[in-house]
């Protein structure tokens, strides 16, 4: 086997990525050559077949830094590579492979390249039963048994939802956590403008809103039930609900 020096211009030459520190010309007898494209192509993953210049003879040279799907990450089969899968971009080291809920904790990849899949991997903890403010925790189904009739979220980690028997829950990322409400109707709608303001409405013309710590009533001027609420600022907030009722919030009652 023969190792030379050989140019980076040498690669970028024949449009490939990277860098070569040698040339191996194989034991067995070598095709002659002028220049790389009368090279046969390699079946080796990380290497290139070149022209060596000295001899004219197919050889074959390392590629150093290989990343076929673009993500930033080199082939693990490559030199100083970490990428368990280089065919797919959205898997690599250091990308999420939780939390529960998203994709990948259910789509059978080895996502970030820790050796786990899916449920298998830390950051894909099965679910924690809720517990309502009574003290009812749910084991099956979980994370609770009450429907849900209204979502609204500010991103993956930070839902909130609503739904009956005065459910008001949030999801963090990670598990979600009921909220005392202090009813018992049902709730059928939730928006907020920010993470620490939000509304929601209910039976009986029912209208909570949410600080940032705890939830608080507010006036409402009718017992019609209120179906759903929504906004374009803190200021501008309306709920509908039956009998054609319509509420307004203009930043003050």
């Amino acid at each position: 086997m023969k190792t030379i020096s050989w140019p980076m211009a040498f690669l970028l030459g024949v449009g490939l990525t990277g860098c070569v520190d040698h040339i191996s010309t194989p034991s067995a007898p070598a095709e002659q050559c002028a220049q790389d494209t009368d090279c046969p192509a390699t079946t080796e993953p990380c290497q290139v077949a070149v022209c060596d210049p000295d001899t004219h003879l197919c050889a074959t040279a390392p590629i150093l830094g290989k990343d076929t799907d673009g993500d930033g990450f080199v082939d693990a089969a490559c030199l100083g590579g970490n990428d368990c899968d280089d065919t797919n971009k959205d898997v690599h080291p250091g990308i999420k492979e939780g939390f529960r809920f998203l994709g990948t904790c259910a789509d059978g990849l080895d996502n970030n390249c820790d050796g786990k899949a899916d449920a298998a991997d830390d950051l894909c903890p099965p679910l924690k039963p809720m517990c309502l403010a009574n003290d009812i925790c749910f084991s099956n189904p979980t994370p609770h048994g009450l429907s849900i009739t209204s979502l609204w979220g500010f991103g993956a980690d930070d839902l909130w939802g609503a739904g009956l028997y005065g459910t008001f829950i949030h999801w963090d990322g990670q598990s979600w956590s009921a909220r005392e409400t202090g009813v018992t109707v049902n709730l059928n709608g939730v928006w907020g403008a920010t993470t620490d303001d939000l509304w929601i409405v209910g039976g009986g013309g029912t209208i909570l809103r949410w600080n940032g710590n705890i939830l608080v009533p507010a006036t409402s001027t009718t017992t019609n039930a209120l179906n759903a609420v929504a906004g374009t600022s803190a200021s501008n907030v309306w709920a509908v609900g039956a009998s054609k009722t319509v509420l307004r919030w203009e930043g003050s009652a």
